[in-house]
């Protein structure tokens, strides 16, 4: 039939308001018009939103005829009625007639006709003279898909226009949309990159992205993967998909490739900055085309590429001589422009390395710097290239600060080892022992040679202050991972952080940060790490840093107990690098797991984690990061009770554990005790909390110890309520007093206050502890007998574990009780609960008032409790299950 048809197999996805607009108007096609046109550009669906109008008319009884134009056919008279012709005699009008008669001949029976016109601009005149005919006879209730941008027949244009037509225009996908057709398609959960990956390519196109998952699958680069689907490599396009997108595209004259090709090597390109470069006429007509795509955002216009796609044809077509002389005509333009911002010296440096000019130290430095900021560190590699091999020692150091995020710590090692110190000004050598120092600390996994490394710069390093403070800041941080953070506080607290050059200053804060969190004392974390953002947002070079700063925050701030702060940290932080390349949007992604575990948002952290994770093993990325952030991952599979998930993890933290992250050895054992719990092991989880408490304690990590403590008590622990209250006087937070309050309750087997620590702790944000503290109180309560308040409590606690994403631990297990309510008692509660009298029960379920009354007596028995507002509150709790 002609049609380009959406593949089978994949749902029609983000056209259900489309889809009813189209049957509801085929249902009631005597109020108004006559059919629908269907405009959109090439693949979004409309060849597929028009096969499904189409097919619900034809269950609804219609009789569907499919026709459609093509380029081929379009200079032959009647070419897509041929079926209903026996050609072309010499009375057009009189053929056109017999070819409407034989279309509709079942109408004359009574039935109806849809007819389906797909790439209705491509019909020949004759044929447009056959659909407006159809139309305006109201013959057939008739559906035409038109290309957006195509030249279309006056005769069919003419029918919306005269609102003979539904006109109904077709946008792409959104990126939601996308997302979700993509995971339909696939039949399951992709990864979040996977799918960003997939948007960029195809920008909502659904002919695009069938056609592209079909080929990554084939070529295995989309493939599933620990139970979702990830894309690894860089798509080239098959050659079918070539010849897709080159059939809507079409012939093209020179000089509109020539502007198309202008803004493939450098979208997005100011409007003001092509038109210098390129024929006007030829861009209008680009435009027209939608060859290309321009907005204007106040006074700046914008030129992109009509569709990513276009951009790819077009390398592989263009060529590379073509493209790099290109790519020089706008690097030239660009590195012109006076008070460019970070993104234009990015951009010029990168096409000028890419051009057909001359290599330029100064262009590609400049540009290195701001890729820097960026956090772009491939294109920094690339970038200082030139400058390094014109002698200048910036572009050395900062591509080893590169290679150093990059985890490729023995690149940056080497480049470190070449430098001679001694040539260096002061803000360069401290640059280069602290990141040299801390490349040893944490991608080389050498702490010894680390600390030598500061130890040998103390002794020869110059007597200036600021050389000695910013080697104090490195040592301030490598006691603060080593465990040992009141000496920490101590060495850092004499720096001054403004005098300091940008990196030895964040590795002050990140220091201060940590061990002040340790300690307790988070108002002063707090006020140390706003001067490190502060600062990281004025320097390049502190661009990463300040995104580590933000993990340390926000795991002061958890330990604290101000989870809500951490909260909007973490959301902060993603915000800030969801446009950043590599390392720092996944650090980002990973800190906003921690934050959701933090609350209690299990499903959320398991999610973001699993993200991250991929992108790490994509990124080669070692120990460092990885460690960390398992322990973070055994955690969440363990309260979320999946056990196998969560061992596979624990194996992996166990073989990636990290030499210098001491500080991280109670986060590592609570790991270890929540797997245990998950396990059922309620005496060794016990057992490990208290050994991660003791290791906090023992190393002055108050704030830590608490957490553990809570982590006991939480597990069943009765021998910890004495510690919490000396700590109220060490360590500030709610999380310590609420903590202490669980604890107290807990030992005195008190009911009303372990609701009302669950209380505190869900008031704090801690939804898992106020779980497990109500789930504590249920048990106290029944073993006092008070079956209703018990009954209330549990139904607390398997709220808040349902709201956290189906949380288990053993006070929930020991605490799980049934609602044992019939189905009619609980309808009558549930009408209690909207306010209802028992006389207006009664009439709306058609009892007297008298049964009403039994079954709220009868349910009170049951429960235990004496209120119709109890049981009303205690249905609520167990979600009317």
């Amino acid at each position: 039939m002609g049609m380009t048809q959406a593949p089978s197999g994949w749902p029609l996805t983000g056209r259900d308001a489309e889809l009813h607009l189209l049957t509801e108007a085929v249902a009631n096609h005597d109020d108004g018009y006559v059919g629908a046109a269907i405009l959109g550009s090439a693949g979004v669906g409309k060849s597929r939103l028009a096969t499904e109008a189409a097919s619900a008319a034809g269950a609804a009884g219609a009789t569907v005829r499919w026709v459609a134009g093509t380029k081929s056919t379009q200079g032959i008279p009647l070419a897509a009625f041929a079926e209903w012709t026996n050609g072309v005699g010499d009375n057009p009008v009189q053929v056109v007639g017999d070819v409407i008669d034989s279309l509709t001949s079942v109408a004359a029976d009574g039935g109806r006709v849809v007819v389906v016109v797909d790439d209705a601009h491509l019909l020949d005149p004759l044929s447009a003279f056959v659909v407006h005919q159809l139309v305006l006879r109201r013959s057939a209730w008739v559906v035409v898909t038109i290309r957006s941008g195509a030249e279309v027949p006056d005769l069919v244009t003419a029918l919306w226009k005269d609102r003979r037509l539904l006109l109904v225009e077709l946008q792409p996908l959104s990126r939601c949309e996308s997302d979700v057709l993509l995971e339909s398609g696939l039949d399951g959960p992709v990864d979040a990159e996977c799918a960003r990956r997939m948007w960029e390519f195809t920008r909502g196109n659904v002919l695009y992205l069938r056609h592209l998952v079909d080929q990554e699958r084939t070529a295995g680069r989309l493939a599933a993967s620990e139970g979702r689907w990830c894309w690894t490599g860089e798509p080239a396009a098959s050659a079918s998909l070539m010849t897709l997108i080159e059939s809507h595209v079409g012939s093209v004259p020179e000089s509109v490739l020539e502007v198309v090709d202008l803004v493939v090597v450098s979208e997005p390109v100011d409007l003001s900055l092509l038109a210098a470069l390129a024929d006007g006429d030829a861009l209008e007509e680009s435009e027209r085309r939608r060859l290309i795509n321009v907005t204007s955002a106040g006074d700046r216009a914008t030129v992109r590429v009509g569709h990513p796609l276009y951009g790819e044809i077009r390398r592989n077509q263009a060529g590379p001589w073509r493209m790099r002389r290109l790519r020089g005509r706008v690097a030239k333009a660009l590195a012109d422009i006076v008070d460019p911002d970070v993104d234009t010296v990015v951009r010029a440096g990168a096409m000028w390395a890419e051009s057909d000019l001359p290599p330029n130290p100064e262009v590609s430095l400049r540009a290195a710097r701001a890729a820097f900021q960026r956090l772009d560190l491939p294109l920094v590699e690339r970038l200082t290239e030139p400058a390094e091999q014109a002698g200048q020692v910036e572009a050395a150091i900062l591509c080893a600060y590169a290679y150093n995020l990059m985890s490729r710590a023995d690149e940056a090692e080497a480049i470190f080892a070449s430098l001679d110190l001694t040539a260096l000004d002061e803000d360069q050598f401290c640059g280069v022992t602290t990141v040299r120092a801390a490349n040893c600390l944490w991608p080389m996994a050498k702490p010894e040679v680390s600390w030598k490394l500061v130890d040998e710069a103390l002794s020869r390093a110059p007597t200036s202050t600021s050389v000695q403070q910013a080697l104090q800041a490195m040592r301030s941080v490598q006691l603060a991972t080593a465990a040992r953070p009141r000496e920490a506080v101590a060495a850092a607290q004499p720096v001054d952080l403004q005098r300091l050059p940008a990196v030895a200053g964040l590795v002050a804060v990140w220091a201060l940060v940590i061990a002040l969190g340790d300690i307790g004392a988070i108002s002063e974390a707090t006020r140390v790490a706003a001067e490190g953002y502060a600062r990281a947002a004025t320097s390049l070079e502190a661009t990463y840093p300040g995104v580590g700063l933000a993990d340390h925050h926000v795991t002061a701030l958890l330990l604290a107990g101000r989870i809500r702060e951490a909260q909007a940290i973490a959301a902060e932080t993603r915000r800030r690098c969801a446009d950043m390349p590599g390392i720092a949007s996944t650090v980002a992604t990973a800190i906003s797991g921690l934050a959701a575990l933090g609350c209690g948002d299990l499903r959320t952290a398991k999610d973001e984690m699993a993200t991250a994770k991929a992108v790490f093993a994509q990124l080669g990325e070692p120990s460092t990061l990885c460690y960390r952030f398992f322990i973070v991952t055994v955690e969440v599979l363990a309260r979320l009770g999946e056990l196998t998930a969560a061992a596979t993890a624990l194996d992996a933290m166990i073989r990636l554990k990290h030499p210098a992250f001491a500080y991280l050895e109670p986060d590592r054992l609570l790991a270890t005790a929540w797997l245990a719990a998950a396990r059922g092991a309620v005496t060794p989880a016990i057992a490990a909390a208290r050994h991660a408490a003791g290791y906090a304690r023992d190393h002055d990590q108050f704030a830590r110890e608490v957490l553990c403590l809570q982590t006991a008590v939480q597990f069943g622990d009765k021998r910890s309520a004495g510690r919490l209250l000396e700590l109220q006087g060490i360590v500030e937070g709610p999380r310590v007093g609420a903590a202490a309050v669980f604890a107290t309750a807990l030992a005195d087997d008190d009911g009303d206050s372990l609701c009302e620590a669950s209380n505190q702790l869900e008031e704090m944000g801690d939804t898992l502890g106020a779980a497990d503290a109500s789930a504590h109180a249920a048990v106290a309560y029944l073993r006092h007998g008070r079956r209703g308040s018990a009954l209330t409590a549990a139904g607390r606690a398997q709220r808040l574990a349902r709201d956290s994403g189906g949380a288990v631990s053993p006070a929930l297990r020991q605490a799980m009780q049934p609602l044992r309510l019939t189905a009619r008692e609980r309808e009558v509660i549930a009408l209690v609960s909207q306010g209802l009298s028992n006389r207006q029960i009664a009439d709306s379920l058609c009892m007297s008032i008298r049964t009403v009354e039994g079954h709220l007596y009868r349910a009170s028995a049951r429960t235990g409790v004496s209120s119709r507002a109890q049981l009303a509150a205690l249905l609520d709790e167990f979600g009317h299950r």
